[in-house]
């Protein structure tokens, strides 16, 4: 029997109180106790690492995964290292890494989940799209994989409404709408898929359904009370007026814009970083000039 590694163990399970406990501090201690006893012991560098990471320290944390990597190449580390690189905004990285525990774990949710956002990040849609598509299809009736269907459904709307913003942005609308529609029946109050699927129908010339979810966004941000409604509602205002514009629609859309502007002066702390009412006033000229033809 390993004593010292038996030693160490020990030290890292009491690291995991303090670890389960958000005392990150106490944590990394047990575990550097841990390594200062048992120098390859990959577990607690893994787990030090985990506690670096929640603390945002990544460059630590990305230290910690590699030395467990080094001593065995891990999934879940291979993960996790990924997941500080995205943290830290180095996608390239992220990925490497990521694509190196999918080929270990090819089903691996968490790993696809945060390669597919890595590319969206990276604006490489067709990546994210596939790796979305992937997450949204891991099926299994056995234990192992019980847990990713469950978390699958619990990240389902987020990979539906950034598969359906990969759409968006390359003008596949249908399949952006269906992405968006998909994600609000999962979580109805997904405001950045209603949002998101207003754009599309406009985009797509759908004025009336563009109308019906910009109506739903005031309605929601006016319920809402929270300090980013008047910014969202400025915005919605413009977005709906628009929308009534290109339906010839010039009244309610000269209200809208009216309103819209109404917003910025109702509330100027909110908008000291964000002021768009100059736009709000070209917007709502062109639109006059418009209604007179």
């Amino acid at each position: 029997m390993d004593e010292k590694l038996e030693e160490a163990r020990a030290i890292v399970k009491r690291g995991h109180t303090h670890f389960e406990k958000d005392d990150w501090d106490s944590a990394i201690a047990d575990y550097t106790a841990a390594l200062e006893i048992k120098p390859d012991y990959n577990r607690a560098f893994g787990w030090r690492g985990c506690a670096y990471r929640n603390k945002k320290d990544y460059d630590k944390a990305i230290a910690d995964f590699t030395a467990a990597i080094k001593i065995k190449q891990d999934e879940e580390d291979l993960f996790l290292r990924g997941n500080s690189y995205f943290n830290r905004e180095d996608y390239d990285k992220a990925i490497a890494d990521f694509t190196a525990a999918i080929e270990i774990k090819p089903n691996y949710f968490d790993a696809l989940h945060w390669r597919a956002k890595a590319y969206f990040l990276k604006e490489d849609l067709d990546k994210a799209i596939a790796d979305f598509t992937a997450t949204l299809e891991i099926k299994s009736d056995d234990k192992e994989t019980l847990k990713l269907r469950g978390k699958a459904y619990y990240f389902n709307e987020e990979a539906l409404h950034l598969r359906g913003s990969a759409y968006y942005f390359k003008d596949e609308h249908d399949k952006a709408i269906a992405d968006f529609t998909a994600a609000l029946k999962i979580k109805p109050d997904h405001t950045d898929s209603l949002f998101g699927r207003a754009d599309a129908y406009f985009k797509k010339g759908d004025y009336d359904k563009a109308i019906a979810d910009y109506t739903a966004m005031l309605a929601f941000w006016e319920m809402a009370e929270t300090k980013e409604e008047p910014i969202m509602s400025h915005e919605t205002y413009i977005k709906r007026g628009k929308a009534y514009a290109c339906n010839k629609e010039y009244d309610k859309a000269i209200a809208d814009l009216e309103k819209a502007m109404e917003k910025e002066k109702q509330y100027p702390n909110c908008f000291e970083r964000y002021s768009s009412n100059e736009l709000a006033e070209k917007t709502l000229q062109k639109i006059r000039e418009q209604a007179k033809l």
